[in-house]
């Protein structure tokens, strides 16, 4: 690990800090294949802030928590997939004295993408990083009959959140899918005109590109509504 991020501030007088210990920090790094950080020793950390970014093809970002210096006695694993144009961003805790950093291709390659991984002090949710708590609002949009809206969440970041959806047409359903760096799919929520109007239904984020659908299939053309926010609470 590099030598504490100075922050301008004596230290009995310094403002509060996103982080102050770098872990590894890569800008741009273009590859085919698994690029690989190597194991690296945190034991006096309590979370690692993640931050990461893609500007062409899909990659996964791997934390793999380790007993030993080997890297051979895996605690635990924390997987996030940065689909082309997302953004991730993460506190997570730490949870062995070693960490072995690793970034893998997905479905399309070359890829090029940013990472930093740095000491944090406390656990932090969107709003520490001048996220919006809200990761989708969509106000009386229109979809046409038989047709289907799609919205993307180009920010990745796990954990609970809720969301709400509801369309004028007679019949209509709406989704919310999580999509991995292969471009698995997988649907985390499903609402219809059946569901109650204006109750928020819990769902959990995991570390993947999020996507939201709207589907109109009655045979006239209507508006709808759809907003969901982050759980997140901050500490300190």
């Amino acid at each position: 690990m590099t030598a504490p991020i100075a922050h301008g501030y004596a230290d009995f007088n310094r403002s509060s800090a996103q982080s102050d210990v770098i872990v590894v920090q890569d800008s741009s790094h273009t590859s085919s294949v698994t690029v690989d950080y190597g194991v690296i020793p945190i034991t006096n950390a309590p979370f690692l802030f993640v931050s990461a970014f893609t500007t062409t093809g899909h990659v996964r970002v791997s934390l793999a928590f380790c007993a030993d210096a080997a890297g051979t006695q895996v605690i635990q694993v924390f997987h996030a997939a940065v689909r082309q144009g997302d953004s991730y961003i993460q506190n997570i805790p730490v949870l062995g004295p070693f960490v072995h950093i690793f970034v893998s291709p997905g479905s399309v390659t070359p890829f090029t993408y940013g990472l930093t991984v740095s000491v944090a002090p406390q656990l932090a949710g969107p709003s520490a990083y001048q996220l919006e708590d809200a990761f989708v609002s969509q106000d009386n949009v229109a979809v046409g009959a038989g047709l289907t809206v799609t919205v993307e969440c180009p920010v990745v970041m796990a954990g609970p959140a809720y969301w709400n959806a509801f369309c004028g047409a007679a019949t209509w359903f709406a989704k919310v899918i999580a999509i991995d760096e292969f471009g698995v799919t997988q649907t985390i929520d499903v609402v219809t005109q059946q569901y109650a109007v204006g109750v928020p239904r819990a769902i959990y984020l995991p570390s993947k590109h999020i996507r939201f659908t709207m589907s109109n299939s009655s045979g006239a053309g209507s508006t709808f509504n759809m907003f969901g926010s982050r759980l997140w609470y901050d500490h300190g």
